[in-house]
């Protein structure tokens, strides 16, 4: 390449870079996993059981059941796909999604912001671009695997059970766990039995849900300590996005 296109490229290179920066200061990449840590965030009244539904008191909340067996410590994830948008699963409208305006506004508490880390499947001398390369080709296949589940139901009641692995139903961090599984044959974090969790103080619910003690729980905490993650920001200002 001659050195006057060269040069030209270089300046085209530092122009997207710039515009980049400074129309997304907390500079999202695809892949990047939000977690939300306030459960307000994540229960409003779309969320709640109906009224008058056997077995369930009135006004439980969707987020709070599954969080309360999780121990409260994490409430909502969702993996960011560019182009101003984000894939997750909730109870509203099962897996979906939406813009990151959307995404930001409803973050009430500390979010945290994880990174895919290449280093965890490569040596640390493996070149930083051959590493990035790689690691576009690995978030593709990921979110393309994601995206094959839009329209699914969130999974809770589904055929007389509820946050069950492998069916045609996710919750949040299901989602991104079954997902990256698919694509790569690879756990991003070990399935957590629901006995092993806050069981015994949420059986009234997790009964009649069809949760069993033995079932397998991709919680979040376990995403987001997941060796393959890295926190790159927490937390986020959502004013600032």
């Amino acid at each position: 390449m001659k050195p006057w296109r060269t040069t030209i490229a270089v300046l085209a290179l530092l122009i997207v870079i710039t515009v980049n920066a400074q129309t997304d200061p907390h500079n999202w990449k695809v892949g990047d996993m939000i977690t939300f840590t306030d459960a307000a965030a994540v229960t409003p009244p779309a969320y709640a059981i109906p009224p008058g539904t056997p077995g369930f008191p009135d006004g439980l909340f969707f987020g709070t059941m599954f969080e309360g067996v999780t121990n409260y410590k994490y409430t909502h994830q969702a993996v960011y796909t560019g182009n101003d948008s984000f894939l997750g699963a909730d109870g509203i409208g099962g897996v979906y999604v939406t813009s990151k305006e959307f995404m930001l506004s409803r973050v009430i508490g500390e979010p945290i912001i994880s990174r895919f880390n290449v280093y965890s499947i490569v040596p640390p001398w493996f070149p930083r671009c051959l590493a990035n390369m790689l690691r576009h080709v690995i978030i593709d296949r990921w979110i393309d695997k994601g995206m094959e589940s839009l329209g699914q139901p969130y999974d809770v009641g589904i055929d007389g059970r509820s946050f069950l692995l492998g069916n045609n139903a996710k919750y949040c961090s299901e989602l991104l766990w079954q997902s990256f599984k698919d694509a790569w044959g690879v756990e991003l974090s070990a399935p957590v039995p629901a006995g092993a969790l806050n069981y015994a103080a949420w059986t009234f619910i997790l009964t009649p849900l069809g949760v069993q003690p033995e079932q397998g729980i991709i919680t979040l905490e376990g995403l987001v300590k997941s060796r393959f993650f890295e926190i790159v920001s927490q937390p986020v200002d959502p004013d600032g996005c």
